[in-house]
């Protein structure tokens, strides 16, 4: 049984929030790893986890890494570590959205200097174009017309959502992404969701014509918008759930070629939508067989 051991030598006040600079630098480091765990359940199976959820997962990884560390620490010290990495939960999601926040300027092509009300009105325009739709433009990789009045196709395959992960998680082998890729391949739909969730508040932060600094990405606010989103690539993968597994590897294996990242993971085989956009998604799905990157990727 290892002992507690406290960075200031003596343990903070019992009414403090727990956190892993508490403890010594070897005990830090442990809670730190188990954070990488803990994350990973976020972004593979819920983004936005209950209480009770996220401390059964926070249990989880610090039970994992102890083991693999061969460390062992009472009931009592395990509980206060947990609750430690459990107020973590949120900066795995704003990680990602600091990443995507500073994207969104520059994919969309909102312009920063909305000083001329011209250039305000030509920013809400794009705003309102981009949350055309059910699902909206911005969750398709081809959602630009072109003034051709074209449907948008790529339904969940957005360039941003690769680029945001791989810059917060898949930039070198040390990241996240790279030391658990076996959970990321095939991209998981929770993922897929998440950066959506994250990408809609990228984007709602022009809601006025100008870039709002202050607009806050809250589980309060998000939460319900992650779980439609939720709703829809679940929905979208039901339409054929073998070329969808062969997509979303293939939009892992883009991840890690954006990173110049090379692995050898093997090959895997095997909002509500409308009634409109179901149908096209179907049918675009029937023309790919999602095993090749060759399929334009935008």
């Amino acid at each position: 049984m290892e002992a507690v051991r406290w960075a200031h030598g003596n343990p903070p006040s019992k009414k403090a929030r727990p956190q892993a600079s508490d403890y010594d630098q070897t005990i830090e480091t442990l809670i730190n790893l188990a954070v990488r765990r803990f994350f990973v359940k976020i972004y593979k199976i819920y983004g936005f986890p209950d209480t009770a959820t996220a401390t059964s997962w926070a249990q989880q990884a610090w039970t994992s890494t102890c083991k693999t560390a061969n460390k062992r620490f009472s009931e009592v010290d395990s509980e206060r570590i947990v609750r430690a990495i459990v107020t973590r939960a949120s900066s795995a999601r704003t990680h990602l959205r600091d990443k995507i926040r500073k994207m969104v300027c520059d994919i969309y092509r909102f312009n920063m200097d909305a000083s001329k009300k011209s250039t305000k009105d030509t920013n809400i325009k794009l705003y309102n174009y981009l949350r055309e739709g059910k699902p909206m433009r911005f969750c398709y990789k081809n959602w630009d017309d072109g003034g051709s009045a074209a449907l948008p196709t790529g339904l969940n395959e957005p360039a941003i959502i690769f680029r945001g992960l791989q810059a917060e998680l898949f930039k070198n082998h040390a990241d996240i992404g790279i030391e658990f890729h076996a959970e990321f391949n095939p991209l998981p739909l929770p993922t897929i969701a998440l950066m959506l969730t994250i990408l809609e508040y990228g984007i709602e932060s022009w809601r006025d014509g100008v870039y709002n600094a202050d607009h806050a990405f809250t589980e309060k606010l998000y939460h319900s918008r992650y779980t439609e989103h939720l709703k829809q690539v679940n929905e979208w993968a039901a339409l054929n759930e073998e070329v969808c597994i062969k997509i979303r590897s293939s939009m892992f294996k883009r991840i890690l070629r954006l990173g110049n990242i090379q692995l050898n993971t093997g090959n895997i085989v095997g909002v509500a939508l409308s009634n409109e956009a179901r149908d096209r998604a179907r049918a675009e799905m029937a023309t790919r067989t999602g095993e090749t990157d060759s399929e334009n990727e935008g």
